[in-house]
């Protein structure tokens, strides 16, 4: 699982339906997606790595940071430009430490597991190269793509990715890119069964 979809279960699986129902489409994607997981949809493994959840402790600053921006009646849109100005303080670093393993109790109850990430560098190259993907996203794939045993599926909901899903499909070796909202559509996963219009 590729940190955008975590980062959605993070940011949200404790949000009001009023702000989930204001979210972007993928992130309610990400979340019908953890729904079904909840739920006994698949009957596979979900795993990630530890690079995933050094994404995630940025995803939780940059937020953090966002609101502080936001309260200072300052644009969102200059966001690169103007989170230098901003530091964590040490309450907000102990909430994020809090949340952080708050989440992580909820991936054990999931039993999403996370493994170390070692991974082939001319393969990450290559992805660079030929995919045109930024390093962390190239890191990202090469793992999946070479982990032992391959992973079957890549669940993203990362632009970079799906935006090139085709391209990207063709020129891994066994793993495939897919989207949190197709994930039930793999008739080898799914543990429920379609009846009409309903699902069983």
């Amino acid at each position: 699982m590729d940190s955008s979809v975590l980062g959605h279960w993070l940011l949200y699986h404790k949000a009001k339906k009023s702000e989930i129902a204001e979210a972007p489409k993928r992130v309610s994607n990400s979340l019908l997606l953890l729904d079904q997981i909840k739920q006994g949809w698949f009957s596979c493994k979900f795993e990630t790595s530890d690079f995933t959840f050094a994404e995630l402790y940025q995803v939780l600053r940059d937020n953090i940071i966002a609101n502080k921006i936001v309260k200072d009646a300052q644009s969102l849109v200059y966001f690169k430009e103007l989170k230098e100005g901003y530091r964590l303080n040490e309450d907000e670093i102990e909430d994020l430490d809090y949340y952080l393993d708050e989440f992580n109790d909820l991936l054990k109850e999931l039993k999403v597991a996370a493994y170390i990430m070692t991974v082939d560098m001319h393969d990450v190259q290559d992805f660079i190269v030929d995919l045109n993907l930024s390093t962390p996203d190239a890191l990202h794939l090469a793992w999946a793509d070479s982990f032992d045993p391959p992973y079957d599926y890549f669940v993203t909901s990362d632009r970079d990715f799906l935006d090139f899903e085709n391209a990207i499909n063709s020129y891994l070796r066994t793993t495939k890119i897919v989207r949190p909202s197709g994930l039930h559509l793999i008739p080898d996963i799914r543990t429920k069964k379609r009846t009409g219009k309903s699902w069983l």
